[in-house]
C-alpha cells in the first residue's frame, strides 16, 4: 500500500533531504482499537519535505500485513514520526482507510469480454445560467490522499522471426521508451450480481466544522395565553445580585426637627505626639527683656525702659532666670512664658515699690514639654526630670546649603537636602523627603493551604508617588523573606492582587510577604506565618484536586497536571490570525508560558489564551491553556476525567479543543477528542476550550 507524507519539525519548517523515522500501525474497528499490524521505515524526504514509501515492506513489530481481512471490519492507519529519523516519535496521526472507487469496482465487477462501445447519446438542450452563488469559506486543508494503485502492464508486442545470428555488436545506447499503444474499447457491463447483505455500520467519522449560521427567521406570531397556573411555592431565595448603579441624587428634604441636646461625652484619649515640624522662619526681634545686674547681697538689680529696681535674687531651682556668665560678671534674664505649657505664672515682690516681668516655668511639667524664650530665642526641653537647655548649634548650624531644611525626629534637629526644581516633598515613614518613596504594601491573610500550595498576596496603600512596576509576594522557611527567595510576579498596578504559592513541602512552617516595587526602590509588606497540611496519599489519575481532575503525575509522584471538570469556553476562536506568536512548544509542562507568550504578544481579548489565563476557579487563579502533548494526556485519559466531572457536577468533554501551540501565523494545533486527530486548523476556527493547571 504506497503512503505518502510532508513532515515539519516542531518550528513548522519542512523536513528536507533527511532520514525520517515512522512506525506504522493498522488499527481495527476504532481509532483507539487493536493493532493488528505494525511495522517501522525510515524513508528519506525530498527537496520538498516529501517522505514515500509502501506499507507492508518495512521491518515488521508485530502481525502479519497479508493475512489482513480489509472486508470484515473498517481499519485505521496510525502513523507515528520522528524527524530526526529515530524512534522518538513526537507526532502522531490517525485516519480512517476508505475504500476507493477503482478498489470498489475493481470489488463488485466480474470477468466479462467488454462489449463495443455504444452509441453516444444527443447533447440535451443547455439549461438557463443559474445565478452564481456566494464564495463558500476556505476549508482547511486536507490530508494528502493515498496513492493509487498500480495500473494494469500492457500486452507484449508479437514476437518476430528469428533472424541469423550476426557477430556482436556493440552495445548501443538505450532507445525511448515506446509510446502507449490506444485504449482498447470498452467491453459492455456484465451482468449484474445479487445484492450482496448490508454490512455494518462503518465509524462515525470526526465532528465537520460547525457551518455558518443562517439568518435569523421571523418571528412567529404569539400563541394564545394558556390559563393561569396554580401559585407555585416560594423558590429557595437566589444568590445577591450585583449591585445596581446609583441613581441620580434625590431633591433635598426639609430640614427635620432639631433632636434634645445629647449628654456631653468623656474626654477622648489623648493621641499620641506627632513629629515636630519644621522650623519657621525667623521672627521680628523682640522688646528688650529686663536686665538684672548681681550684687554681693544676694540681690539683683534690673534696668527697663530707664527704671532702676532691685529684685531679690531668684531660686536657681524654679529654673525662672538664666544667668548668662560673662567674665566676673553677668545677668539674669527673666523671659516671658509664653510658650511653655501648662503655664503657671507668678509675680516676684518687687523691692524699694519698683516692678519687675518674671515668671516661673511649669511646676508640674511632662516629659518633653519645651520652652522658649521670648528675649533671647532660647529654648528649654524637659527631659528625665530636669529642663535642659537645648544647644543653639543642634537647631540652627545643621543646614549648610540654600534649600536645606531641619526637621526633629523626637531627640534632635536633622537636616533635609535640598531637592531639584519641581520635585514633591512627601511624609516617607514620617521622614520629609523630596521626590517619591518606596511603596506601601500590607500582606494579605493565607488561605486555602494543602500539602503543596497557599494563597497570600498583598493591597498597595500607596505607590510613594511612583508608578507600581512589579509585585507579588516571597516566601522562605525563615523570617522576612525578600525576592531573593521564592517568589511570584502579579505584574504592575496598584490595588489589591492574589498570588499562588506552590511547589510547597508538607507539615512545613513558612514566612510570607506581600512586596511592591517602584522607581525608589522595593518595599516588603508584614511577615505572616502558616504550617501546610500534613502530606497526603499520592494523586492518582481521575482525582478531584487542586481544583480539577488529575490527568497527568510526573516522575516525582507527587506532582502534575488537572484539568477542569467543566468546559472553559465554547465556540472559540485561538486568535490573532495572520500574525505569528512564535516560540510554543508542544512539551508536557510548556503550556504555562505558551499561554503567557500568546496573551503577552496577542491583544485579542477573546483568545482561548487569554479566557483560561482569566479564569477564576476553586480558589485557584493560575490556570493556562494546554500544549499539544498535554492535550493528548486529556484525550488519553477522557474517560476517567469524565466520570470525576460528572460525580462532581462538571461535564464531560466532547468535540475539539484547542491548545496553545502554533504551527505558524494561519495554524495552531486542536485535538479531537473524539478520534485523537491533532491536525493543524486555521486559527479562525471556533472551537473549544478546557484549561489546565499544574500543582
Amino acid at each position: 500500500m504506497s503512503y505518502q507524507a510532508v513532515v515539519r519539525d516542531s518550528g513548522a519548517n519542512l523536513v528536507t533531504n533527511q532520514a525520517v523515522g515512522i512506525q506504522i500501525s493498522i488499527l481495527q474497528a476504532t481509532p483507539t482499537g487493536t493493532a493488528v499490524y505494525v511495522e517501522t521505515q525510515t524513508p528519506t524526504s525530498n527537496i520538498n519535505g516529501l517522505v514515500t514509501l509502501e506499507i507492508g515492506t518495512g521491518n515488521i513489530v508485530s502481525g502479519d500485513f497479508t493475512t489482513i481481512d480489509w472486508a470484515a471490519d473498517t481499519y485505521f492507519i496510525k502513523t507515528e514520526t520522528d524527524p530526526t529519523g529515530g524512534n522518538n516519535y513526537s507526532i502522531t496521526d490517525i485516519s480512517q482507510l476508505l475504500s476507493v472507487p477503482y478498489a470498489l469496482y475493481a470489488k463488485t465487477s466480474g470477468s466479462s469480454i467488454p462489449g463495443p462501445q455504444g452509441p453516444a447519446g444527443e447533447d440535451g438542450a443547455v439549461g438557463p445560467q443559474g445565478a452564481t452563488g456566494n464564495d463558500g469559506a476556505t476549508g482547511p486543508q486536507g490530508p494528502i490522499g493515498l496513492t493509487g494503485p498500480q495500473g494494469p502492464t500492457g500486452n507484449d508486442g508479437a514476437v518476430g522471426p528469428q533472424g541469423a545470428t550476426g557477430n556482436d555488436g556493440a552495445i548501443g545506447p538505450q532507445g525511448p521508451i515506446g509510446l502507449t499503444g490506444p485504449q482498447g474499447p470498452t467491453g459492455s457491463d456484465g451482468a449484474v450480481g445479487p445484492q450482496g447483505a448490508i454490512g455494518n455500520d462503518g465509524a462515525t467519522g470526526p465532528q465537520g466544522p460547525i457551518g455558518l449560521t443562517g439568518p435569523q427567521g421571523p418571528t412567529g406570531n404569539d400563541g394564545a395565553v394558556g390559563p393561569q397556573g396554580a401559585t407555585g411555592n416560594d423558590g429557595a431565595t437566589g444568590p445577591q445580585g450585583p449591585i445596581g448603579l446609583t441613581g441620580p441624587q434625590g431633591p433635598t428634604g426639609n430640614d427635620g426637627a432639631v433632636g434634645p441636646q445629647g449628654a456631653t461625652g468623656n474626654d477622648g484619649a489623648t493621641g499620641p505626639q506627632r513629629p515636630i515640624g519644621l522650623t519657621g522662619p525667623q521672627g521680628p526681634p523682640g522688646t528688650d527683656g529686663v536686665l538684672l545686674t548681681e550684687n554681693t547681697d544676694d540681690t539683683a538689680t534690673t534696668s527697663f525702659e530707664g527704671t532702676t529696681t532691685n529684685l531679690i535674687k531668684p531660686p536657681t531651682s524654679n529654673g525662672i532666670y538664666v544667668w548668662n556668665q560673662n567674665g566676673t560678671t553677668g545677668t539674669w534674664v527673666a523671659p516671658a512664658m509664653e510658650n511653655a505649657k501648662n503655664f503657671i505664672g507668678t509675680t516676684p515682690t518687687p523691692i524699694d515699690g519698683g516692678s519687675a516681668i518674671a515668671s516661673e516655668m511649669d511646676r508640674d511639667p511632662m516629659e518633653g514639654d519645651e520652652w522658649t524664650s521670648s528675649i533671647n530665642g532660647e529654648t528649654f526641653i524637659f527631659q528625665n526630670g530636669t529642663w535642659s537647655l537645648v544647644p543653639v548649634s543642634n537647631a540652627q548650624g545643621a543646614a549648610a546649603n540654600v534649600g536645606d531644611m531641619l526637621y526633629w525626629n523626637g531627640s534632635e534637629w536633622t537636616p533635609v537636602t535640598a531637592g531639584s526644581y519641581g520635585d514633591t516633598l512627601r511624609f516617607c515613614d514620617d521622614v520629609p523627603t523630596w521626590g517619591s518613596c518606596v511603596p506601601h504594601v500590607t500582606t494579605t491573610n493565607i488561605s486555602s493551604i494543602t500539602p503543596g500550595a497557599a494563597y497570600s498576596g498583598g493591597t498597595i496603600l500607596s505607590d510613594g508617588g511612583s508608578p507600581i512596576t512589579q509585585k507579588g509576594v516571597c516566601w522562605s522557611t525563615s523570617p522576612d523573606p525578600t525576592l531573593a527567595n521564592n517568589s511570584t510576579s502579579n505584574g504592575s498596578g496598584s490595588g489589591n492582587y492574589t498570588s499562588s504559592m506552590t511547589g510547597l513541602t508538607g507539615s512545613t512552617s513558612y514566612y510570607v510577604r506581600a512586596y511592591a516595587t517602584n522607581a525608589k526602590g522595593t518595599a516588603y509588606g508584614n511577615n505572616l506565618t502558616f504550617t501546610t497540611l500534613p502530606p497526603g496519599p499520592p494523586p492518582q489519575i481521575g482525582d478531584f484536586a487542586y481544583g480539577g481532575v488529575v490527568f497527568y503525575i510526573d516522575g516525582t509522584g507527587e506532582h502534575g497536571l488537572v484539568v477542569t471538570i467543566e468546559d472553559t469556553a465554547t465556540q472559540t476562536v485561538w486568535g490573532c490570525s495572520g500574525q505569528t506568536i512564535g516560540g510554543t512548544s508542544d512539551a508536557i509542562g510548556s503550556g504555562k508560558n505558551n499561554t503567557l507568550r500568546i496573551v503577552s504578544n496577542c491583544s485579542e481579548p477573546g483568545s482561548a489564551a487569554a479566557k483560561c489565563q482569566n479564569l477564576i476557579l476553586n480558589n485557584y487563579d493560575d490556570w493556562y491553556l494546554p500544549s499539544i502533548n498535554e492535550l493528548m494526556r486529556v484525550y488519553s485519559n477522557q474517560s476517567a476525567i469524565n466520570s470525576t466531572a460528572i460525580a462532581n457536577g462538571g461535564s464531560i468533554i466532547s468535540g475539539t479543543y484547542w491548545s496553545s501551540t502554533e504551527l505558524n501565523h494561519t495554524f495552531a494545533f486542536p485535538v479531537n477528542m473524539a478520534t485523537g486527530n491533532n491536525g493543524y486548523l486555521g486559527k479562525i476556527g471556533q472551537l473549544m476550550v478546557r484549561a489546565i493547571r499544574a500543582f
